[in-house]
């Protein structure tokens, strides 16, 4: 009897990208695949399909529990696999269960995807900051204005994810930088900036809210941490209410000043009351009240 000889088994081949931007330490995993699918030419679906990464929208990579295909999208794009698994540690905290979805999209259910115009003005190749992704992030703490999700052109909010059937249009030192929809500059959106008191304020409760959402171990009493998104919600409809600037700056704000968090979680005490962090300051709600 002939022995059968072993079948050998290849590798799938992956097609190297060249000129693919390396993947940076803060950023999010869905702005690195539209930079990668703008630098093959090829639309995002077909990008997915070819590394069999079965996820909803291109949103979906930034917290989605399933691990991503490591070993297809470094083969092709030449970025370390332990890099982009690091890029995929928020998928083990609040952030990847669907009771908490509101920290990651709009009321619709549409994800959020927020920008800083003076970010995205320095950057050689415009990146999208994992934590632009995040209900409870508002303000850029590098340059002290809000965060926006408008386009300053054709109004309309920032969404990558209608695309991707479609080949990119443009390469991927611009793809990031430009509005979906009309392809206007997000960097030449105002900047919106708060007064140095309330931009303390800003900064001090969302690192803390993060740290919180970020944390293995943190459970809240009541609705979860999302609570203290009303504080955010608080501040900010308080602060353009009295300077006048609500109106003005309406459009361009990434948060829906009187819909986004209204009814929706219990008191806002609870998250302060029940909090295990004591290295950030604590801010007095009856502060908070008075801006």
């Amino acid at each position: 009897m002939r022995a059968t000889r072993p079948r050998h088994i290849t590798a799938p081949h992956y097609p190297r990208v060249h000129g693919c931007p390396s993947f940076v330490p803060d950023g999010a995993m869905s702005g690195w695949i539209l930079l990668v699918a703008a630098a093959s030419g090829r639309p995002v679906k077909e990008l997915l399909s070819t590394w069999r990464y079965k996820i909803g929208t291109i949103y979906d990579a930034d917290f989605c529990r399933d691990v991503p295909p490591l070993a297809a999208m470094a083969s092709m794009t030449f970025v370390e696999p332990v890099v982009l698994a690091a890029a995929h540690g928020l998928s083990r905290t609040l952030l990847s269960r669907s009771t908490y979805a509101c920290l990651t999209t709009r009321r619709n259910g549409v994800p959020l995807h927020r920008y800083c115009p003076a970010c995205l003005y320095e950057d050689d190749t415009p990146y999208l900051r994992l934590r632009w992704r995040l209900a409870y992030e508002v303000v850029c703490e590098r340059h002290g204005c809000l965060l926006l999700d408008r386009c300053p052109g054709c109004r309309r909010h920032i969404d990558f994810s209608g695309s991707l059937k479609q080949r990119p249009r443009v390469g991927p030192d611009v793809i990031l930088a430009l509005c979906p929809h009309c392809r206007e500059l997000l960097s030449d959106a105002p900047k919106v900036q708060p007064d140095q008191l309330l931009l303390g304020v800003l900064v001090g409760a969302q690192a803390r809210l993060h740290r919180l959402v970020t944390s293995p171990h943190f459970r809240h009493p009541y609705a979860g941490t999302v609570a203290s998104s009303k504080i955010l919600h608080s501040y900010l409809r308080s602060y353009f209410t009295k300077t006048g600037q609500l109106r003005a700056n309406a459009p361009y704000v990434g948060l829906d000043l009187r819909r986004i968090y209204a009814n929706f979680y219990e008191a806002v005490e609870a998250l302060y009351d029940s909090s295990p962090l004591v290295d950030c300051e604590k801010v007095p709600l009856t502060h908070a009240r008075s801006l």
